[in-house]
């Protein structure tokens, strides 16, 4: 089978300028709209964890807060990977803004008036997972419409940075907040979302896809299932996401407990500590775009990442102080941006525009099912053999996956040569689709010869 050039994504062999991005107003508005939205996100799920932390001690109750955001987003990441190809992006977005700034001001009132209970913060965790699960996802469908074709591997290094800026800064602003009473850092975190709203308002699309019916939805969505089993490339890509972040989830699950219950530490210090993990990935986002453009081998990036996520496992149980426990996380926040930008830019490399909020919610529902699958075995691990042990265990699994390289080898989105890059799948869109695709400055997946 051989592709038409003129209907590829655009994949370059040379990365473009990182900074390029900022030179287009679009991008700019839609990045500064998402830090501050994320800010508040970030600063509720600190929040949110630690909240858990004050209404019990079970290692399963506040390992599963964890899980619970997880699991919420994995329930209803295809659906609004459907809803987000068919209908109009800004609405889906601006609806699940204002869902979670309601539930944060709800949330606030109930912690002020002392009603909350283990199966509240799980509840508020499950909306908040669905609420992130659409600004993420959506926000994955906008990114292209804000940048040059050309900036798009650049533009995806930037937002990661962002992202891992973020948790840098909200989990220390959330301990902060926290210090001062739950209630005002979950009023607090109901502001952020008004700029993503502002932007949704003020931001005009190049073009919007038509409203569709149920059933197209319906048909988008197993449409983008089918585009997943027919390219063994991006099968392999999420084989390799399921293994590492299954593993690595032992970090995000048990850091709350270690912190408060064997270190006996305050809300301010485990908001600094998840705050350098945030560090540590804003490192990890540019030096993997780096390395992986000077290597082209984003395998290579991925596989030295679990090894040093590896270690943080390892090294966490033998941290008594926190200058020591920071290192070893900033280490951890490198490793966990590193891999997961390999990952990303795998997925891109065989994933056309017209089904990128698709295969977007797809590997978000992967990410998100490993996450929850994960942090609840090593908090029921954790339960019985302790925190520490449950580290060394995943470290010892983490090094396990390493050995999957030999059968799914992530393909390089660096890669020079045209021929060792994958040929996209063949793809049947449902009608509406397929017309919007045919659109001038679209991308039209179902002409390939």
């Amino acid at each position: 089978m051989t592709q038409d050039p003129n209907h590829a994504p655009a994949r370059q062999s040379a990365p473009s300028n990182l900074w390029n991005p900022f030179q287009q107003g679009a991008f700019v508005f839609f990045l500064a709209a998402t830090l501050i939205d994320g800010l508040g996100f970030r600063m509720s799920e600190t929040s949110l964890v630690w909240q858990m932390t004050v209404v019990t001690k079970s290692p399963m109750l506040i390992s599963l807060a964890t899980a619970t955001f997880s699991l919420a987003a994995f329930l209803v990441y295809l659906p609004i990977g459907a809803l987000a190809d068919g209908f109009d992006r800004r609405l889906v977005l601006g609806l699940s803004q204002v869902m979670f700034s309601l539930t944060m001001i709800i949330l606030a009132l109930l912690t002020f008036r002392q009603a909350v209970s283990p199966a509240v913060v799980l509840m508020v965790c499950a909306l908040w997972g669905m609420a992130n699960a659409t600004r993420t996802t959506v926000s994955d469908a906008i990114l292209p419409q804000t940048v040059a074709r050309a900036d798009f591997g650049a533009s995806i290094a930037l937002t990661s940075t962002s992202y891992h800026l973020l948790r840098a800064v909200g989990p220390m602003l959330g301990g902060v907040l926290i210090a001062a009473g739950l209630g005002k850092a979950f009023l607090a975190s109901a502001l952020a979302p008004f700029a993503t709203l502002a932007f949704v308002v003020l931001w005009r699309p190049p073009q919007n896809l038509p409203a569709t019916s149920q059933r197209n939805v319906a048909e988008a969505l197993w449409s983008g299932l089918r585009y997943v089993r027919e390219t063994p490339e991006l099968s392999a890509v999420l084989v390799r996401q399921v293994s590492f972040i299954a593993a690595a989830s032992v970090v995000i699950a048990l850091l709350p407990v270690y912190v408060r219950h064997h270190l006996g530490l305050t809300p301010l210090h485990y908001g600094m500590l998840f705050g350098v993990v945030g560090l540590g990935g804003m490192f990890g986002s540019t030096a993997a775009y780096a390395v992986a453009a000077k290597s082209k081998s984003d395998e290579s990036v991925l596989s030295a990442a679990t090894i040093v996520f590896a270690l943080v496992s390892f090294l966490i149980p033998r941290m008594q102080g926190i200058p020591e426990l920071a290192a070893v996380l900033f280490l951890a926040g490198v490793a966990w941006s590193a891999a997961t930008i390999s990952i990303k830019n795998a997925i891109q490399m065989a994933v056309p525009d017209s089904i990128r909020a698709r295969i977007s919610s797809i590997s978000s529902l992967v990410e998100r099912g490993a996450l929850a699958a994960g942090s609840a075995a090593w908090g029921l691990v954790a339960s019985y053999q302790g925190t520490p042990a449950t580290l060394r265990f995943a470290g010892v699994a983490l090094l396990s996956t390493t050995a999957l390289a030999l059968r799914y080898r992530l393909v390089s989105s660096f890669a020079d040569d045209e021929s060792s890059r994958p040929q996209l799948a063949p793809l049947e869109l449902p009608a509406a689709v397929v017309g919007e695709s045919s659109k001038p400055g679209a991308d039209p997946t179902d002409s390939r010869t």
